[in-house]
């Protein structure tokens, strides 16, 4: 899994699109919206990957992840808005955040873009600082006086400490010279001095560097380490809430497998007291003074004895576990790693809780009178099996599919998350996952490019399920909505499938299928059992069969338009698309190519066939003639997705891929009910215009997946509340 996610996290901040002078022309001109209606979101919960948690005042908190920027939630974690474009906030990569202590309307937030700012509780944001990726934000007791640790790049160990003196609206470097090679994890400002200020460094996600504690008197100008005494790597820091010349400190035991220490200081970090041998993530609360707890969520496992939350009520002489896992609710899944993170993605709030997330999800604990209490604040279970989102949503949406013969019957393909279904119409999300073909996800996820439905029978499914995105695929085959699966593919390399489509003029059984694998197109007579290459490119990533005349099938990728003229025999394709419809790099980079991304045959307009085309200048094509000459219809560099229904065509249109980096280009829906002759957004509803795949199932049924809020479904009506808090 971590090198999974590592591959993912380079991906994040080097897949950028540029904006074309088109779109910049059209964002000002751009029409109304298409239709009265919006979107609404509906999702498992959860996802990946979110980097740190803000709690404020009340029941406010803010989730920082990596696809779509902040999450708020107003009510302790029971549900959660997210914030885009619309409301200010245009970096997709968020890695900090934090409340005014003394103006509770004020929020921070430092992305990979620089420091974003509210003024109104979160709800819309401002930028105030450009360039740079901001790990920490630390304000003073009133607030005034703000410091921010900003990286010069998002895999540097290189950090600069700034500061601004009126609560984060004007900033300026502090530092004459951080020490070299660090990466800040933590800054924090002495409660009395707001010119007293820690930073804790470290190993982060994407860069470290050494373990230790600096701390500079002089508003961060000049700084001393102050940790040599610690018997270990430095992990944690804070002050005492019931005393601000107490200053708490742990530390990792050299031995990886030992519990770690805790240590007091009376005098700023000069000298150390040893407390104990617990170590981990600091929570301590002024309504009980003189209590140290320690809560360490890398070693949150069943078998491991650091497990749960430690604490000591006599200065260290004594430390008694207070809280256990064994009764904490994971959601949906029970992986062993589910509730594990690094240290820093900790912080404590007030009434007394903890928040953490991690690389998928996010968690609660709270003193109550019967203990300390934990909540999972992702996902709300809705029945057996069954599971809908509580609006944390950080996920990458790949395919969605629609089974025509029951609406209510969706499907979606995912990664990291895999396969999922809903029989209710998107109410309720169950995994589908086979524990044999994803590995350590132990069916509680995997990765899935495409998925396809039967468009006759109710619960027919193909879907290929992998370990790695990158991996080898294993196909599978259900009969019964995915409640069991075979294994299917027979002949097939051992790489990703890509692009499955189905000829529904052959019969239910046997099914004739295409799809894609390693740029090639394969198809097969049996219903998947077997598969035979028809079309030898490199190139190939999608693959469509004409709705009104199976004998013709298309290809295509950044390799071109290809297309069959003979059921996709080999020896019957052509290459029929224009030169604008061709990638750069054939072939290469797999993830985010350019060419042709979207082929969508109209079922309604016999020989019309659409093309998304992703790439500067290019958009949705249509051929009237089954692809022998094209037109474009719709500018728009980012076109991932293209769907024709009741003489509607659809496009969707994003900057992002399966991570973040949103570009104003990025156009989410667009709407034509005209074959493409004019066009109108479709976004209300949506925090982020971005949208990687779009899917109908008759009348008034409409999907699309975003990289990052996730699924959406289409209502005109009141929203349908699918959760309470």
């Amino acid at each position: 899994m971590t090198n999974r996610r590592a591959m993912r996290s380079v991906l994040c901040m080097v897949l950028v699109f540029a904006c074309s002078g088109v779109w910049a022309q059209r964002a000002l001109t751009r029409p109304a919206e298409a239709l009265p209606g919006r979107w609404v979101r509906t999702n498992p919960g959860g996802g990946g990957w979110f980097e740190r948690i803000a709690p404020g005042p009340g029941g406010a908190v803010i989730a920082c992840s990596d696809l779509s920027g902040v999450y708020r939630s107003l009510d302790g974690g029971w549900s959660w808005d997210c914030a885009g474009p619309a409301r200010g906030l245009t970096a997709t990569h968020a890695a900090c955040a934090v409340f005014d202590p003394a103006d509770p309307g004020v929020v921070h937030v430092g992305t990979d873009e620089g420091i974003f700012r509210s003024t109104d509780g979160g709800r819309t944001y401002a930028q105030m600082l450009v360039g740079g990726y901001v790990e920490s934000i630390a304000p003073s007791a009133d607030g005034q006086t703000v410091y921010a640790a900003v990286h010069t790049a998002w895999n540097a160990a290189e950090a600069h400490v700034y500061v601004s003196t009126d609560r984060g609206e004007t900033w300026s470097r502090a530092d004459a010279g951080f020490p070299a090679g660090r990466r800040i994890l933590k800054l924090l400002v002495s409660p009395a001095d707001a010119s007293v200020v820690f930073a804790l460094t470290g190993q982060g996600r994407f860069a470290g560097g050494p373990a230790e504690i600096h701390a500079s008197s002089d508003g961060g100008v000049t700084w001393l380490r102050v940790s040599d005494t610690l018997a270990g790597p430095a992990a944690d820091i804070a002050f005492d809430p019931a005393d601000p010349g107490v200053l708490y400190a742990t530390a990792d035991d050299p031995d990886p497998d030992l519990p770690g220490f805790v240590y007091r200081s009376d005098d700023g970090g000069v000298s150390w007291v040893l407390l104990g041998n617990h170590g981990g993530a600091l929570w301590l609360r002024a309504a009980a003074p003189g209590v140290v707890r320690v809560f360490d969520p890398r070693w949150q496992f069943p078998w491991d004895d650091r497990r749960g939350v430690w604490e000591t009520a006599d200065g260290g002489q004594s430390f008694s576990r207070a809280a256990d896992i064994d009764s904490w609710d994971t959601g949906w899944s029970t992986v062993y790693y589910v509730l594990t993170s690094a240290v820093h993605s900790v912080a404590v709030g007030g009434a007394g809780r903890l928040w953490w997330v991690n690389s998928q999800f996010g968690w609660r604990l709270e003193d109550t009178p019967a203990g300390i209490a934990f909540h999972q604040v992702y996902t709300h279970r809705v029945g057996p099996g069954r599971w809908q989102s509580r609006g944390l949503d950080n996920i990458m949406v790949q395919d969605l599919a629609i089974n025509a013969a029951n609406p209510d019957e969706i499907y979606a393909g995912l990664f990291d998350l895999g396969t999922w279904r809903s029989l209710d119409g998107g109410a309720s999300w169950t995994p589908i996952n086979d524990p044999a073909s994803t590995g350590g996800w132990e069916g509680f996820g995997g990765n899935t490019w495409t998925v396809l439905t039967d468009p006759d029978v109710p619960g027919v499914v193909w879907s290929p399920q992998s370990a790695d995105a990158l991996g080898p695929s294993a196909l599978l085959y259900s009969t019964d909505a995915g409640e069991h699966w075979v294994a299917v593919g027979g002949g097939l390399p051992a790489a990703p499938v890509l692009g499955l489509s189905l000829d529904a003029s052959t019969p239910p059984g046997g099914r004739r299928l295409f799809l894609t694998t390693a740029g090639d197109v394969w198809r097969s007579e049996d219903n998947g059992a077997t598969w035979q290459p028809v079309l030898a490119s490199g190139a190939m990533r999608f693959t469509a069969v004409d709705a009104t005349d199976a004998r013709y099938v298309y290809a295509g990728g950044e390799g071109g338009l290809w297309r069959s003229d003979n059921h996709g025999d080999p020896g019957s394709w052509a290459e029929v698309g224009t030169a604008e419809m061709h990638g750069p790099f054939p072939g290469e980079p797999f993830w985010g190519w350019e060419g042709v991304s979207s082929i969508e045959s109209d079922p309604d307009v016999p020989g019309r066939v659409y093309a998304g085309v992703l790439g500067p200048g290019c958009g949705v094509y249509r051929s009237d003639d089954r692809g022998l000459h094209w037109q474009r219809v719709l500018a728009d560099d980012f076109v991932r997705d293209v769907e024709a229904a009741g003489g509607v065509v659809y496009a969707a249109s994003s900057s992002a891929f399966d991570s973040g980096g949103y570009e104003p280009g990025s156009a989410g829906v667009m709407r034509s009910a005209d074959g493409g002759a004019t066009w109108a957004p479709m976004n209300r509803g949506l925090s982020w215009p971005m949208v990687s795949t779009i899917e109908t199932g008759g009348p008034g049924v409409l999907f699309i997946g975003t990289p990052g809020p996730g699924i959406h479904r289409w209502t005109r009506g009141p929203e349908r509340r699918f959760l309470e808090p």
